[in-house]
């Protein structure tokens, strides 16, 4: 059994017929473990507050029911709710009302029955307001726990072991954090019309219907985390790694049904994919601008990163390990690399130059960086590259190997420009 501390809800009467009712505290103020719907655990003496146990669980009940029949309210404004604890071991049930997370606290969802937090009707919303945190401590074990119409601009926190699918929040623009549990994006998505963040800390993001989480969601991502595949998730606003070193994302579930859209950025930050057959895109208009480098794992068979934009590997050097498989293609000016950078193969590694053009970088290496390649262009056979590798190359599109100039030869050249200066001044 989960525990709550003290239950506090406050329904605020509406207009009925030609009668106005004064707003009520409705405060849990069952002594033991008790059904939602039992009459004698709610009271409206605001002194329970103080007295009421804390370690009691309200169960769902086996009839199916919502939060307005239990006080006999039929039109209420928001319930509020501090902490709430709920066993659904009973079947599947939906609680609808309008519930407001009033002062923040714990919401923990536990049983082996599937629980539904609302509804699609405008009315019957979930609502965090700003400046107020709720945990969502899920250790329900059901897969169809759903939480929908969520409101307000405040904070969610996911945590516990459950499964999660979230629907039908575009109105909610406040901070999601996802530290553990499995955070499953259904349908169309989350497309706030005012900013939004979701910080990654660690658990799962997944997808159960095709969706895209819109550009005015930022992404920070502060911790590794798993993403599975489903149905195809498209993260289109910006992504921020802000761990102090950089980030891994384990691609799991097969098929090419990931894709960030959105700007990369992180000032030395990494970002390191493993994989299990899966895959991931990285697209949109603007090129990536992290600088801490890209690795391609080989944990679980090797990652598999196709990058369809200029610029989508960021700033920093990047490195395909055995089994990885990393493809270029779809840029403008076929500048996937930075120019600066080297490309680290090992052996077993694959590099798929699926253009027509030519990306220009600093170093190459087929051995993991112990030697490095001669300068020059290099690609696979019909690539009219001048150095031919069918065994970490396939494709069309060649590469071209320009070392980055030294810093003996950079001096050298700014004495010369100087030199030559004053000449022409004299």
């Amino acid at each position: 059994m989960q525990t709550n501390k003290n239950l506090k809800l406050i329904a605020a009467m509406a207009l009925f017929s030609s009668s106005l009712f004064a707003a009520q505290d409705l405060i849990w103020d069952g002594s033991t473990d008790g059904l939602w719907t039992t009459g004698t655990n709610w009271s409206t003496d605001p002194a329970v507050v103080d007295t009421s146990d804390p370690s009691t669980t309200i169960n769902i009940p086996s009839a199916a029911f919502t939060v307005n029949q239990t006080v006999g309210v039929s039109s209420p404004d928001y319930f509020q709710l501090m902490d709430l604890t709920v066993a659904n071991s009973a079947g599947g049930r939906t609680i609808v009302g309008r519930i407001d997370f009033s002062d923040g606290g714990a919401y923990n969802l536990s049983g082996s029955q599937a629980t539904t937090l609302g509804n699609f009707d405008a009315g019957q919303s979930y609502r965090i307001q700003a400046g107020r945190t709720v945990t969502l401590n899920n250790s329900n074990s059901n897969g169809s726990n759903f939480l929908r119409n969520l409101t307000g601009s405040g904070t969610l926190v996911i945590t516990g072991g459950g499964f999660m699918n979230f629907q039908s929040n575009d109105s909610f623009s406040g901070t999601i954090r996802l530290e553990s549990g499995r955070y499953n994006q259904q349908n169309n998505g989350w497309q706030p019309a005012s900013p939004a963040v979701f910080q990654i800390a660690g658990g799962i993001l997944s997808a159960r219907a095709s969706s895209t989480m819109g550009a005015n969601v930022s992404f920070e991502l502060e911790n590794n985390f798993r993403w599975d595949s489903g149905q195809a998730l498209t993260l289109a606003g910006p992504v921020s790694i802000t761990h102090a070193t950089g980030v891994t994302i384990d691609l799991e579930g097969g098929g090419n049904l990931r894709t960030i859209s959105g700007v990369i950025s992180g000032v030395g930050k990494s970002l390191t994919f493993t994989d299990n057959d899966s895959s991931i895109t990285l697209s949109g208009a603007n090129a990536n601008t992290y600088s801490g480098g890209t690795i391609l794992d080989n944990v679980g068979g090797g990652a598999k990163v196709t990058v369809a934009k200029d610029g989508g590997l960021g700033l920093g050097d990047v490195t395909v390990t055995n089994g990885a498989v990393l493809t270029l293609q779809s840029g403008s000016t076929h500048d996937y690399i930075n120019d600066l950078a080297s490309l680290i193969l090992f052996d077993g590694a694959l590099v798929d130059l699926n253009f027509t053009g030519t990306d220009t970088l600093s170093a190459l290496s087929f051995d993991g960086g112990s030697t490095f390649a001669s300068n020059g262009t290099w690609g696979a056979t019909g690539s009219g590259a001048s150095n031919l590798n069918d065994t970490f190359f396939t494709g069309t599109g060649t590469l071209s190997v320009i070392p980055e100039p030294s810093t003996l030869m950079l001096l050298g050249i700014a004495l010369a420009s100087l030199g030559l200066l004053r000449r022409r001044i004299r």
